[in-house]
């Protein structure tokens, strides 16, 4: 009766111990999947950081390129105000005429 009482005991120890290793290794799964997927996110988010960071870039290329168009623009239009007043020699009553011609 003792030995079937031991085996008995022995029985209950190694489920307990086996419960016990089960509950460690779900833990360390767990933690490792935690892991993981936080590691996922960095990932992605440095991604789209590096996205938007590219697209800034881009929209800020085209307004620099839309800028010097402007600035060509304008000054054709200086040039042809200033071409004007010299065709027409009406130097006084010109009002571009005091700029176009120090240039």
């Amino acid at each position: 009766m003792n030995n079937k009482q031991d085996e008995r005991e022995r029985r209950i120890a190694r489920i307990v111990r086996a419960k016990q290793l089960a509950n460690q290794h779900a833990t360390r799964l767990r933690k490792q999947f935690y892991e993981e997927v936080e590691r996922q996110l960095k990932k992605q988010q440095q991604c789209i950081e590096k996205r938007i960071k590219h697209e800034k870039n881009v929209e800020l290329k085209r307004l620099h390129q839309e800028l010097e168009r402007c600035i060509r623009f304008i000054g054709k239009s200086h040039l042809n105000a200033a071409e004007t007043c010299r065709r027409s020699k009406e130097k006084v009553n010109c009002p571009h005429a005091s700029s176009c011609f120090q240039k």
